[in-house]
């Protein structure tokens, strides 16, 4: 798993926002709590990291 720094990176980036907004929309969560089970859940990490490799490959 990646460093915080690298985390807090890759999440708070512009496509990382987008990444975050669609899953914590997709169960109805804040985009802030969202943020917080990414940084504490391995799954939700390799989820997060799987969907933001996508969209950024896509641009």
């Amino acid at each position: 798993m990646e460093n915080i720094i690298d985390i807090d990176k890759t999440i708070y980036s512009s496509i990382g926002r987008m990444v975050v907004r669609k899953m914590a929309s997709s169960v109805c969560w804040s985009n802030d709590h969202m943020v917080n089970e990414i940084k504490s859940n391995p799954e939700l990490y390799k989820e997060f990291s799987i969907r933001f490799n996508k969209y950024k490959h896509e641009l």
